[in-house]
């Protein structure tokens, strides 16, 4: 179970900045924060239902809360895949990559020290919900 839920931060890790980078690419700039806050408040209350729900469905069997987060994953891939609209990846604007613009990144002390004081923030704002979700 921890490492499931080791693999499940991580690629949640993966993934919230990439609906991060996206939204302003899909909408007008004036809805970007609008949809922002949607986002957010998306990942905040899936972490609040996620308990409650997951608990009732481990009350029937506790293999069913994951066979359907894997059908709503499927529902929720085949919706983006027909709905998203298509954006522009690999190479950036400057024509790096992206691990060359990362490399970059953790050159610089400022944008270290950024992404250490995220990524406390993060461990500080969720590791509670994982820590309930445990017991």
């Amino acid at each position: 179970m921890l490492i499931f839920e080791f693999v499940s931060g991580v690629a949640s890790a993966f993934v919230a900045p990439q609906v991060y980078a996206t939204v302003p690419t899909v909408v007008a700039g004036n809805k970007v924060a609008q949809l922002m806050g949607f986002s957010l408040a998306g990942l905040s209350s899936s972490q609040i239902f996620e308990i409650p729900v997951g608990n009732y469905l481990a009350t029937i069997s506790w293999r069913i809360s994951f066979f359907c987060l894997a059908a709503l994953a499927v529902i929720l891939i085949l919706v983006l895949q027909f709905n998203l609209p298509e954006t522009k990846v690999g190479k950036s604007e400057n024509g790096h990559s992206f691990f060359s613009n990362l490399s970059q990144a953790l050159k610089n002390s400022a944008a270290r020290e950024m992404l250490v004081v995220y990524f406390v923030y993060t461990l500080g704002s969720c590791h509670h919900f994982v820590y309930l979700d445990l017991v």
